[in-house]
């Protein structure tokens, strides 16, 4: 997507970047993972600790994404993966939306950092450029891996509104900086507000893309 959203730059410098000669040090802050894109980053999005990933500490051995460019629109995995197979290499064509294009939510928002221990660690951060698990920008996986663990849609977790990122936020869910809801873009391009007072079904029926559930005025 880089040369469309006039990143064409960055994109060229990614074709000939070698990841292994960076490492995690101040040094990465010249890699383009590095980089923050502003399109990528809600202009609701506090930005605690600047565009690049808080992540510090460990998870499971995984060091933080302390350098990593933050994201805060995420994937809905039910379009973007195979939850079919239950793995994430996704084959699904708009044909294959049977619920409309209009009435299926393709992407939403997330913190860019997000925990619930205190601004310690864990800190699960999104990012626009890793497609690891904790930070892939994603939702609709609903554990904090954010990695299927079985086929299958189980109802997609509704998001949280406006959570404090280090006491409250739950990083399996989608969340928005926005009072009283969450913006969110329909598979066929258009935008829309989402309430917050949406019921938890029907926050699943408009994620599923293939349910035929009958959403009517949501």
């Amino acid at each position: 997507m880089l040369p469309y959203i006039e990143q064409h730059a960055l994109y060229d410098h990614c074709a000939s970047f070698s990841e292994a000669n960076t490492g995690f040090g101040t040094h990465a802050l010249n890699t383009p993972h590095a980089t923050a894109i502003p399109v990528y980053l809600c202009p609701s999005e506090a930005n605690l600790f600047g565009p690049r990933g808080y992540g510090r500490g460990k998870i499971d051995g995984i060091g933080g994404p302390t350098w990593w460019g933050m994201s805060n629109y995420a994937a809905n995995f039910f379009i973007f993966g195979n939850p079919k197979q239950g793995n994430l290499q996704g084959t699904t064509e708009f044909s294959q939306l049977s619920d409309g294009l209009s009435n299926t939510v393709m992407f939403a928002e997330r913190y860019g950092n997000c925990t619930n221990s205190g601004p310690t660690f864990p800190v699960y951060t999104s990012l626009w450029c890793d497609a690891s698990t904790y930070w892939r920008s994603v939702f609709c996986i609903n554990n904090l891996q954010r990695k299927p663990t079985a086929p299958g849609y189980p109802p997609c977790a509704k998001f949280q509104v406006t959570p404090d990122w280090a006491t409250a936020c739950d990083a399996s869910r989608a969340q928005s900086w926005h009072s009283g809801g969450m913006i969110v873009c329909l598979a066929d391009g258009s935008v829309r507000f989402v309430d917050g007072s949406i019921a938890d079904n029907v926050w699943a029926m408009v994620c599923d893309p293939r349910d035929a559930a009958v959403v009517g005025d949501w």
